[in-house]
């Protein structure tokens, strides 16, 4: 009777002790609450992470009242040989399994102290989350500099009558899309309307630097880009491939027809779609997640989402993100808006 007094104290005083965890197990994850930042897959792991050692714990707190209670039944077993031999091994069974859970801990702390940098390392349990980089729209600035909104008529006009008065540059742009295969009317008049955009008829030849690297020459070509339309350029060096399209016109008019062609070809002659490629890569075509499909109308691509918050497009809301700016697909919309409105013009 005396012994289930003093056990049943001691499962209450288990429960007191155990609560304050079971509080603060609240927080396990610290994200996606109010001033927190955004959940990710790193929070998953810290998410076990923090159950483990809630778990351990706990273990310690059960293990130090099984040996108490195991202590008691040692005190009341009044000469009990068999009742002491049972609490006996009941606590030496306690004690050499909570130094194996601690000898464990500690042996692959000390591993990963021996294998790691120290300076860099801390305690191998505490799982540390840092806010993962967000996807840049790569949206290309060309050397005309003119994709930072969309050109009013009268400059697209003056761009018009920039280009019909080239003279011979045209009749260079032309051949490049004949010998790319280029023979839609439309198409060359959107090949003269792009180099114009691009380097405002080859007089800016060097585009600003970006992520991808620098473009060059009157269709604003990446050295990348080229070695792809030309295999004859694997024998030369970056460096010589970047003054072949600077300084050769008929040559990177050439590779940038093909080019184009290529992604009209890709695209089915969707002129939006090869225009916004050549200047955001493939992925601006990639269907949006912040302007997902709604009702009968598709999903919208990356460059012709204006949002880079999900839940704002066709909600009406004007509270949401942006997608605007130097990094972002905005440079793409102007870019395409103002390619198609010179090439109508022509």
């Amino acid at each position: 009777m005396l012994l289930c007094l003093y056990m049943w104290k001691v499962y209450v005083l288990a429960i007191l002790m155990a609560a304050p965890m079971l509080i603060m197990a609240a927080g396990l994850v610290p994200c996606g609450g109010p001033g927190e930042e955004a959940c990710q897959t790193c929070h998953v792991v810290q998410l076990i992470s923090t159950v483990v050692q809630y778990l351990v714990m706990i273990l310690g707190v059960v293990a130090a009242i099984l040996i108490v209670v195991s202590g008691l039944r040692l005190v009341v077993s009044a000469g009990d040989a068999s009742a002491k031999a049972k609490a006996k091994s009941m606590i030496s069974s306690l004690l050499i399994g909570y130094v194996i859970v601690l000898a464990g801990w500690m042996l692959v702390d000390l591993g990963l102290r021996a294998i790691l940098n120290s300076t860099t390392y801390g305690v191998w349990n505490v799982i540390q989350c840092t806010a993962q980089p967000n996807a840049v729209a790569w949206s290309r600035p060309t050397a005309s500099g003119d994709n930072a909104s969309t050109l009013p008529p009268a400059a697209v006009a003056s761009r018009v009558a920039a280009i019909t008065s080239s003279g011979s540059l045209q009749a260079d742009i032309a051949a490049a899309a004949a010998a790319a295969g280029i023979t839609d009317p439309a198409q060359v008049n959107t090949l003269r309307a792009l180099i114009s955009q691009e380097s405002s008829n080859c007089q800016n030849r060097v585009g600003p630097a970006t992520a991808s690297g620098v473009a060059y020459g009157c269709g604003q070509m990446l050295v990348s880009t080229a070695r792809t339309l030309d295999s004859s350029l694997s024998g030369l060096s970056d460096a010589e491939v970047a003054a072949r399209l600077q300084n050769d016109n008929a040559y990177n008019l050439t590779l940038s027809a093909r080019y184009y062609n290529q992604l009209l070809t890709r695209y089915n002659n969707n002129t939006e779609l090869a225009l916004a490629a050549y200047n955001g890569g493939p992925g601006a075509n990639q269907p949006s997640v912040d302007c997902p499909a709604v009702g009968q109308e598709p999903a919208l691509r990356r460059w012709e989402c204006i949002w880079d918050s999900p839940g704002c497009y066709g909600t009406g809301q004007t509270s949401c993100e942006r997608n605007e700016g130097p990094n972002s697909y905005a440079q793409t919309r102007n870019y395409v808006s103002n390619i198609t409105n010179i090439a109508a013009g022509l």
